[in-house]
Parts: C-alpha cells; structure tokens; sequence
C-alpha cells in the first residue's frame, strides 16, 4: 500500500515499491520502464513487448489525473483486480 509509480511524459516511468514490500513478484524496490498510451481502445500498456508487459483499461483521463483498472496475475497468488489513480504534480 505504499508504492508509488511516476509516469514521465516522454513514455518512461519510475516505480517505487516503498518500504513495505509484500512478497511474491513485490519484491524490488525500484524499477524503470516504458508505458504507452492507446487512446483510441482507452488502454495504457506498461513494459511493451517485454515479458513484464501489462495492459489496463482507463477509466479517467484529464490534464491532472489518470485512474487506471485491470488485472494482475501473479504466479504464487492467482489474479487479481487492480486499479490505480495518478495524479499530477
């Protein structure tokens, strides 16, 4: 509950796990990568045509936030139900 991802307007981003990391695939604390933006299917796909890759439906896009919701799928643990909300600063 206390990682923080800052998604960069040049396509990267930067992921911090924080200091509470659960286990399982949330075992680094910082990680870096790519996103891109399908807005015409209203998708943000995370790590493209990587092994990692994740794609999430968003749910609201304005100039200061983005609230994203999708699956998660982890190895150990089963599917999960994600959703995210970023804002601005």
């Amino acid at each position: 509950l206390d990682d923080s991802m800052v998604l960069s307007s040049d396509g990267t981003y930067q992921y911090d796990g924080g200091d509470q990391l659960c286990g399982a695939e949330d075992d680094t604390v910082a990680k870096v990568g790519a996103w891109e933006f399908n807005a015409e299917n209203a998708v943000m796909t995370f790590d493209p045509g990587m092994e990692s890759e994740v794609s999430v439906n968003i749910i609201t896009l304005d100039e200061s936030t983005v609230v994203l919701s999708g699956q998660y799928v982890s190895e150990l643990f089963g599917t999960f139900e994600i959703m995210g909300s970023y804002s601005s600063n």
